[in-house]
């Protein structure tokens, strides 16, 4: 009595085992490559903003949060190069270009390309501040 009493309990520890077990599954968040600084001497692009304070790595986050969430369309993406990265349309024609430069604890941050505005780059300013207006 006592052996099928415990038969029986290994089959039930054995079928609670086989149960399909609930998964969950963390959002991807891709990790993008280092940006290097240049010298501000080396810097190029339409307009520079210059940020007091503020880490180049920081704002290349901003920018590029900003950019994926607010800026990218369809079949639009960012392509990173060693002194900073540029939104690229389907057909791989760069759309905006950002440079980044440090010296001290000032960053620069050059744009150029045909998106580029003196607009665009009030929104990106925001966006580096955390104070987004993308909806």
């Amino acid at each position: 009595m006592i052996r099928s009493a415990l038969l029986g309990l290994a089959g039930l520890a054995l079928s609670a085992c086989a149960q399909p077990q609930p998964v969950s599954v963390l959002p991807f968040q891709p990790i993008d490559p280092i940006v290097t600084p240049v010298t501000f001497q080396d810097l190029r692009g339409q307009s520079v903003m210059v940020l007091d304070r503020t880490e180049p790595d920081f704002a290349v986050r901003r920018i590029t949060t900003y950019l994926r969430e607010c800026k990218t369309a369809a079949g639009e993406r960012i392509v990173f190069e060693p002194n900073g990265l540029r939104l690229v349309d389907a057909a791989n024609t760069p759309r905006l270009n950002v440079m980044i430069a440090q010296r001290g604890p000032v960053t620069g941050v050059a744009l150029d390309g045909p998106d580029f505005t003196p607009a665009y780059q009030e929104e990106l300013a925001q966006a580096i501040e955390g104070r987004s207006t993308c909806a």
